[in-house]
């Protein structure tokens, strides 16, 4: 499962608030033993889950303003495009359902007045097989997971809308042989970077390469991922930089692996090295509520027990002092009321960081360039490489 988790080992925050124009580590275990990395797998698909589904609580007000805006002079073109297509019309405008990030890529989608086709979930969750479906008119889907109980999650969680031709199926993108000769239309790699270092470490600079052979010729690539939070930052920020800190610390001093997110720029060095072109990117900043920095918090805390049993009781209560001191600072940081006779909400949510969608396909001059008539040819010409 490829989600972003508010849950263990990694998560932002809240639902993104809105999108904006984008063109915008992790700590890995040394010895990554296979019994650790056994214990990540069999939690990490219901945590990376968890972050989808908490897109779907995007705060309203004004950070939710203009969360279809992408490049300049697209909106105008884009509304009179579908004033002159009519009302009426498959292609009309999407309907928003309240997942700023699965609206964003039906607009993108629409915008290519492209069908969908065939569909591959790359990484898949309840979340987003729901969306994908129950919305969408998909000649077939395929839902790829590593864990057999993501797999049983996933079904149970379409049922009624899985068709004949629709399938789950358990494998790794490590196998050079799986899903071999199958061709998709759209390919959906939703938080599938980030997840990546608990199923298959060290080979995301690959996964590019890899979903390119099973992409038709004029079909398209969404990633979907999450700026890496930073060791520090100025103000009320701060502390989202330090629970990120201690979480990371409690994971690894439990024996397990952190999640490892990848930075806006390090996706469009991949995608130019894999020979993508960027038709979009759009990012979607994030509000973090009390509640949302506090899971991740409680990340943490589900450790204790481990650590307790690998270094002792005194590093065990060390820590979880110190998240104790960490929960203080976050109250103050979002102004928490922690009076039970006020009957005024006074949480503050922070704005810091952001979640980004970056739709990719073959260069355009490569799609509309003669085949060459012998096996050799001349190299396709550079994709682009300035700002989407």
């Amino acid at each position: 499962n490829a989600a972003r988790p508010p849950g263990d080992a990694g998560g932002s925050g809240e639902a993104p608030a809105a999108a904006q124009v984008g063109s915008v580590l992790f700590p890995v275990e040394a010895n990554g033993a296979a019994r650790d990395l056994a214990a990540v797998r069999s939690v990490l698909p219901q945590r990376v889950d968890a972050r989808r589904a908490a897109r779907a609580g995007t705060p309203v007000g004004r950070a939710t303003e203009g969360r279809f805006m992408t490049r300049a002079a697209t909106p105008v073109l884009f509304s009179l495009f579908f004033f002159f297509l009519g009302e009426g019309s498959a292609m009309a405008t999407p309907a928003k359902k309240g997942d700023a990030i699965f609206d964003c890529i039906e607009r993108m989608q629409m915008q290519q007045q492209r069908p969908w086709g065939r569909f591959l979930d790359a990484g898949t969750g309840s979340h987003s097989l729901q969306w994908i479906a129950r919305n969408f008119d998909t000649d077939s889907w395929t839902a790829v997971t590593a864990a057999e109980e993501m797999a049983k999650q996933s079904r149970d969680s379409v049922k009624g809308h899985m068709r004949e031709q629709d399938k789950v199926v358990i494998g790794n993108w490590d196998d050079e042989t799986f899903l071999e000769g199958e061709v998709y239309d759209v390919i959906l790699a939703d938080y599938l970077i980030g997840a990546m270092d608990g199923f298959s470490p060290y080979t995301q600079d690959l996964i590019f390469e890899r979903l390119k052979r099973h992409l038709a010729p004029d079909g398209v690539i969404y990633i979907v991922g999450l700026e890496p939070i930073p060791d520090t930052a100025e103000g009320a920020a701060d502390v989202i930089c330090e629970v990120r800190r201690l979480r990371d610390a409690m994971i690894l001093l439990a024996g397990h692996r952190c999640y490892r997110e990848y930075p806006l720029t390090w996706i469009y060095r991949q995608c130019r090295r894999a020979g993508f072109e960027v038709l979009e990117s759009t990012t979607f900043p994030i509000l973090y509520s009390r509640a949302s920095i506090t899971r991740q918090l409680d990340v943490g805390r589900r450790k204790l027990p481990y650590i307790r049993a690998k270094h002792g009781s005194s590093t065990a209560i060390a820590m979880g002092q110190a998240c104790e001191m960490l929960q203080r600072r976050i109250d103050d940081a979002t102004n928490h009321n922690t009076s039970k006779t006020s009957a005024v909400k006074t949480d503050t949510r922070i704005r810091f960081g952001f979640d980004y969608v970056v739709a990719l396909r073959r260069p355009q001059e490569v799609l509309d360039a003669p085949l060459p008539s012998s096996g050799a040819g001349d190299a396709p010409s550079a994709p682009q490489t300035g700002s989407p």
